[in-house]
């Protein structure tokens, strides 16, 4: 299933979109019943935004949470700056 996103990911960018990522959440079943993502993928989730907004452009990023078999994808838009805007950091 990742692989199949980042594939997209690669296809819109190919299509002209401002997209980066994917910042993948993979979900794993750690006991019966019991599926989580690791908090590291979290903290790169979160630096790709940072990485990404900090230039004040227009972007994309791909959000996802996979499975092995299925799962929901997003796109996070991040507007330009604009002059009131308070600086970014």
């Amino acid at each position: 299933m990742a692989d199949t996103v980042r594939k997209l990911a690669e296809q819109l960018r190919a299509s002209g979109r401002p997209v980066r990522g994917p910042a993948l959440f993979v979900c794993k079943h750690q006991v019966f019943g019991v599926g989580m993502f690791a908090a590291d993928s979290v903290r790169a989730g979160d630096r790709l935004v940072e990485e990404t907004g900090a230039n004040g452009d227009a972007a994309e990023i791909l959000v996802g949470t996979i499975s092995s078999c299925h799962g929901a994808l997003n796109l996070l838009q991040l507007g330009p700056r604009t002059p009131h805007d308070p600086p970014r950091t």
